[in-house]
C-alpha cells in the first residue's frame, strides 16, 4: 500500500509540473491600441518668428555740421513731404556764402579786365605795334581769370548748397518714428551723414521679415497665406501674404536661412514697428481627405510578426520577378496588391508608408499607404485597403500585454508570505 501509494504521489507531482510548464510556456495575448481612420482636412504650416516693419522707411540725416536751432517735429508727428522738420543755425553758413560771392564779384571783375586787355593787345598786334609775346602773356591773363571765376562760381554755389542744407526736410509723406535730436544739440556731419529722423511712408501697410531654415523654403511661395501673433495682443490673429522670398541666404554659424517677406494691412495701426510676430506660413491645405496620427507610422510590430510578412513579401518579389519574365503583369498586380495594399505602379513611384492595421479586429497584417501632406500630427494618407473608420495601431497596450494569473493545481503555487 505504501508503495502504491508514493507511486501515485510521484505521477500526481508530474503532472502538475507538466501542467505548470504548458501553462508557462502559453503565449502572452498581445493588445494593441488603435484608433480610427478619420475623415477631414489638414493644414500644412511652417512655423517661424520675424520682425514687423514699415513697407518704406527713411533715416533723415544732415549733410552739414552745426547746432541745431530748432526742432518742428516730434514723436508720431504726421508729416508732408518737403515740410521742414528741423533747422540748423545759418550764421556761418550764411557769412561762408557772403564771402564767396564777394570772391565771385571780384573774380568776375578781373575777367572783364583781362578781356580788355587782351582786345587791346590783340589790336595793337594786328598792327604790328607789339610783340607776339605780350599778345600771349594777354591772352594767358584772360584765361586764368576765367578759370578763377568758374572757381568762384563753385565755391559760392557750395555755400549756397550748404546754407540751404541747414534747413532739415523731410523727403516723404509718413509718420515720424523716431527722433534723435534736441534743440542746442550740435550735429558733426562726416563721412557718414547723422541719422536725426526716421519716417516712416505709410504705418497702414506694414511687412514682416522672416527667416525660414533652408530645409523648408522649398515650400514656401509667392501669394501664400501667413497668420501670426504679437505678444501685445495674444488673443487675436493677423493675416499677411508672402510678397517676396529673396533668393540671398543668410548664414549665422554654418546656419542657412533665406529672408522671406510677409506684406500685412494694418488699417486700424495695431501693429507697431519692431514687434515681434510668431508665424505660422499656410504652405498646404486640404479639405475631405483621410488621414491618421502620425504615430501609426512609428509603430513596430514586435519581431516575429515582422519576420512572417518579410519572408512573404520576399516570396511576393520573387514571383513578380517570375511572372513578369513569363509576360503575365497582370497576375503579378494583383498579388502585389494583396500583399502590399497598392499597385506595383504606385509602389515604386509614390511616397509610400506602411501602416499596420486589424483585420476583423484581431489578426494583425501591414498595408502600405500614399502619404501627402503633414501637419505634424496627422498625415493624408491614401489606400484601397484603408476608408474611414479603418482600425490602425498606433502601439502596443503593455498594461494588457500580460499573463493571466492561473491557480497551479496541487498547491503549487509561490509560497504566501504571512
Amino acid at each position: 500500500m505504501k508503495k502504491r501509494r508514493i507511486w501515485w504521489i510521484f505521477i500526481a507531482v508530474g503532472a502538475g509540473i507538466v501542467l505548470v510548464v504548458s501553462i508557462m510556456k502559453k503565449p502572452k495575448k498581445i493588445s494593441y491600441n488603435t484608433v480610427k481612420v478619420e475623415r477631414g482636412e489638414i493644414i500644412s504650416m511652417i512655423s517661424a518668428t520675424g520682425t514687423v516693419n514699415p513697407v518704406t522707411s527713411v533715416d533723415v540725416g544732415s549733410q552739414v555740421s552745426g547746432i541745431i536751432q530748432e526742432v518742428f517735429v516730434d514723436f508720431n508727428s504726421e508729416v508732408k513731404k518737403g515740410q521742414v522738420i528741423a533747422q540748423i543755425d545759418p550764421t556761418p553758413f550764411r557769412a561762408k556764402l557772403e564771402q564767396a560771392d564777394a570772391n565771385l564779384t571780384k573774380a568776375k571783375i578781373a575777367v572783364e579786365d583781362a578781356k580788355r586787355t587782351l582786345d587791346r593787345n590783340m589790336e595793337l598786334f594786328s598792327k604790328n605795334l607789339i610783340a607776339q609775346s605780350e599778345k600771349d602773356a594777354a591772352q594767358t591773363a584772360y584765361d586764368n581769370a576765367v578759370a578763377q571765376l568758374k572757381q568762384a562760381q563753385a565755391s559760392y554755389d557750395l555755400a549756397l548748397s550748404d546754407l540751404r542744407n541747414t534747413t532739415i526736410t523731410s523727403p516723404i509723406s509718413g509718420v515720424v518714428v523716431s527722433r534723435n535730436i534736441n534743440a542746442g544739440q550740435t550735429v558733426a556731419a562726416s563721412f557718414s551723414a547723422p541719422t536725426l529722423f526716421t519716417i516712416a511712408r505709410d504705418l497702414r501697410e506694414m511687412q514682416i521679415e522672416a527667416n525660414i531654415d533652408e530645409g523648408n523654403i522649398g515650400r514656401v511661395k509667392r501669394g501664400q497665406k501667413a497668420i501670426f501673433t504679437v505678444d501685445a495682443f495674444p488673443e487675436q490673429t493677423f493675416t499677411g501674404e508672402i510678397s517676396q522670398v529673396r533668393i540671398a541666404p543668410q548664414i549665422v554659424q554654418r546656419v542657412v536661412t533665406y529672408t522671406v517677406v510677409i506684406k500685412v494691412n494694418n488699417d486700424e495701426l495695431l501693429l507697431k514697428p519692431g514687434m515681434t510676430a510668431n508665424i505660422n506660413i499656410i504652405t498646404d491645405h486640404k479639405s475631405d481627405i483621410l488621414k491618421v496620427p502620425n504615430a501609426a507610422f512609428r509603430f513596430k510590430p514586435p519581431e516575429n510578426i515582422r519576420q512572417q510578412w518579410l519572408q512573404m513579401a520576399q516570396k511576393s518579389e520573387n514571383f513578380i520577378q517570375k511572372t513578369n519574365k513569363s509576360g503575365q503583369p497582370n497576375v503579378a498586380q494583383r498579388r502585389i496588391q494583396n500583399i502590399t495594399g497598392i499597385k506595383p505602379p504606385e509602389f515604386k513611384q509614390a511616397p509610400v508608408s506602411t501602416l499596420w492595421i486589424l483585420s476583423n479586429g484581431k489578426k494583425l497584417r501591414p498595408v502600405r499607404v500614399k502619404t501627402g501632406i503633414t501637419d505634424g500630427l496627422f498625415t493624408e494618407v491614401e489606400s484601397e485597403d484603408i476608408s474611414e473608420g479603418t482600425e490602425v495601431v498606433t502601439g502596443i497596450n503593455t498594461a494588457k500585454t500580460v499573463s493571466t494569473r492561473t491557480s497551479l493545481p496541487f498547491g503549487m503555487g509561490p509560497p504566501v508570505r504571512r
